[in-house]
């Protein structure tokens, strides 16, 4: 038997020993509630299921619902019934309701939920084993509103895991509700029956009123050698491609089990809880027996394993529609399986019909992240995978342009050379980014750059080294990029965009012109990212910073970029690098906001005199949607006699200036 499913096994079997002691006792002569009190969590409970009606997994028909209930533990439904005493009927709630008033009963009326869900947990005290239930109490539906699904569908399980559950009954109209489960219900264990209201399309949903509640048992006999399934239960249906373990209860002395597949055996387990893999198996009706010692034969239960369908799939996109060049896109993929037993076994995500999924995600949620994002249209496609290797298809377009007012100079995803070997360059610059150096030795790629990102999270395009030893990497890398700028006297300003993981010193033409998250004092090529030089990585990694004011250190004809990019530790997971150069033209109309770090918490922030009217705005994120989440500078403005000048604390992590003109 498979290790895993066993301890999972062993888990559920835990989980049911645990729960032998809760719940209401079902004696000799039955069980019955008439709520005239609030009952108390141990014996009815109540949760709900977040999503909303109308959301990509809102149920729409039974087998949505019976989909939803599936992967319901009944350990994850503890709340208390909430009290609306003495209102009568209650109001709305996500969670089931008690009240007092028209004698007491509970009520399902969800309200900004999926579904809301009504547990009754109850114990077999009858002192032996029984092998027919019936299940009766009284319905009755008030305050109607439209509902896909009217009225409510109730399940049972002798072991409360999921997957176990089996449909007892559906009623859609005002009346007595009755039950019956032909299975054999062993003493001293429990039994759950949960009731599941889903939420329909109206504001609110009809109050779904329950009373007089009552459980009566037959056909008792002595607590002898047994074992039966708990799951799959009798007629429960299983898309073709699942494999599946049944979880089987035994009572007495039980050192082996067979199980068998319509006559046939499929394996044996000597470990309790016992159980097999089932897997492959053919479209139709399936009987599946257990033996246990050889000569105990379970009661026969019968599956149906129907036809696969592919799943579905929504594809949120944020931020989506027209971004900024350079923005980070985090895709987010829903997806939902209405087949029984059906599973999803991945999520790829494919960028502008790329022949191979840039990024395989395996688990939900699956997401990601397209990070430092090209100018044009960008197609962004996820596909899911079930078990059958079914699959599900969406997209969504998104359009990043480049700001209006610049010039490109250096696009984001351009070639550049690298040094990742670990020798030291020379300390400021010299002279490895002086426009003279000799390079030819150095590697080529194309930006992004960096390592320990393939995942869901920013994949690299191109990966570079970081040594023999993982656990002692090299803590800087080198990149240089030559580049034509013509004229610079055409710009007043150039702004630099820097995508740095965990730490950058950018060089034009051999002089720094900024750094991010590095000491202000002297660093080398062993200097670790931080504030101080050393500490943990900074907490916005990944992000672009803007720096301006640095024209004068352009030249005529070529010109040359030169990045240091710095690890915070030795053993640090990841690694990244792009950047952009963006020239700002001599006759822009508006004005131009100059930066300038003035010590490591405090930056000035500058712009001519002669605009007035403007107001200095901030935000943490710099992509962020919608204007509200621009802010007021609370900082005072110091104009002098040419300029404006505003003095911002920078330590308290990211803020991105902007001037406004109301």
């Amino acid at each position: 038997m498979n290790t895993h499913i066993r301890i999972l096994l062993a888990a559920i079997a835990i989980a049911f020993l645990t729960l032998n002691s809760r719940g209401a006792a079902v004696g000799p002569s039955g069980y019955s509630e008439d709520f005239t009190l609030r009952p108390v969590p141990a014996d009815w409970s109540t949760r709900s299921i977040s999503g909303g009606a109308g959301g990509a997994v809102d149920s729409i028909t039974p087998l949505q619902v019976d989909t939803n209930i599936a992967v319901i533990a009944a350990s994850s439904i503890t709340n208390q019934v909430v009290s609306f005493d003495p209102t009568n009927p209650p109001a709305a709630s996500a969670l089931a309701s008690w009240t007092s008033g028209g004698g007491g009963y509970l009520q399902t009326r969800p309200t900004g939920n999926r579904i809301s869900l009504l547990l009754a947990r109850l114990v077999n005290n009858t002192g032996s084993n029984v092998d027919t239930i019936s299940i009766h109490y009284r319905l009755t539906l008030a305050e109607a509103a439209t509902e896909q699904i009217r009225g409510q569908r109730v399940y049972y399980s002798f072991t409360g895991s999921p997957g176990s559950w089996a449909n007892l009954a559906a009623p859609a109209a005002s009346g007595p509700v009755d039950g019956i489960i032909n299975a054999i219900w062993f003493a001293g264990t429990p039994l759950h029956i949960l009731i599941a209201d889903d939420n329909g399309s109206g504001t609110p949903d009809e109050s779904c009123q329950i009373d007089d509640f009552s459980v009566t048992t037959a056909g008792g006999n002595l607590a002898t050698t047994a074992i039966y399934f708990a799951s799959p239960t009798n007629n429960q249906s299983i898309v073709e491609g699942a494999s599946f373990a049944p979880i089987t209860i035994t009572n007495g002395t039980i050192t082996t089990a067979d199980f068998y597949l319509d006559g046939n055996l499929v394996g044996s387990d000597v470990t309790s809880p016992f159980s097999v893999m089932y897997s492959n198996l053919t479209l139709g009706v399936h009987a599946l027996t257990a033996v246990a010692n050889s000569t105990i034969v379970s009661t026969p239960i019968l599956i149906t394993v129907v036809p696969n369908h592919p799943p579905s799939v929504a594809l949120n996109t944020i931020p989506g529609g027209n971004v900024l060049v350079g923005s980070n896109i985090i895709n987010t993929a829903i997806v939902t399986d209405a087949d029984p037993g059906g599973s999803i076994q991945r999520v790829e995500f494919y960028v502008d019909d790329e022949p191979t999924p840039r990024v395989t995600d395996t688990s939900s949620p699956f997401t990601f992240e397209l990070c430092d994002v090209l100018v044009g249209t960008r197609k962004i496609t996820a596909v899911a995978v079930d078990q059958s290797n079914a699959r599900g298809t969406n997209f969504n377009i998104l359009t990043a342009t480049n700001p209006a007012d610049v010039t490109i100079i250096v696009p984001n995803g351009s070639t550049w050379k690298y040094f990742d070997r670990g020798a030291d360059l020379g300390v400021g610059g010299v002279p490895w980014a002086q426009p003279g150096y000799d390079d030819a030795g150095w590697s080529n790629g194309v930006a992004e750059f960096g390592y320990g990102d393939s995942g869901n999270n920013r994949p690299e395009t191109t990966v570079i080294g970081y040594g023999p030893n993982a656990n002692a990497k090299y803590i800087t890398s080198y990149f240089r990029k030559s580049f034509t700028a013509g004229n610079p006297g055409a710009f007043t300003n150039l702004i630099v965009r820097l995508l740095r993981d965990d730490a950058g010193i950018v060089y034009l033409n051999g002089t720094e012109v900024f750094r991010s998250y590095l000491t202000n004092g002297v660093v080398t090529n062993g200097t670790f990212a931080g504030l101080a030089g050393t500490g943990p990585a900074a907490a916005d990694d990944g992000t672009f910073y803007v720096v301006t004011n640095i024209s004068s250190a352009l030249l005529s004809g070529t010109n040359v970029l030169a990045v240091e990019i710095h690890q915070d530790a030795v053993t640090s997971s990841d690694i990244s690098f792009d950047l952009m150069l963006w020239g700002q033209p001599a006759n822009s109309a508006e004005p131009v906001l100059t930066l300038t770090h003035t010590s490591a918490t405090a930056a000035e922030i500058s712009w001519p005199l002669t605009s007035t009217g403007y107001v200095l705005e901030f935000n943490t994120v710099l992509d962020a949607p919608g204007e509200s989440t621009w802010m007021p500078a609370a900082e005072l403005d110091s104009p002098d006699a040419t300029a404006h000048h505003v003095t911002v604390d920078i330590s308290g992590g990211n803020r991105f200036f902007r001037l406004r003109h109301p």
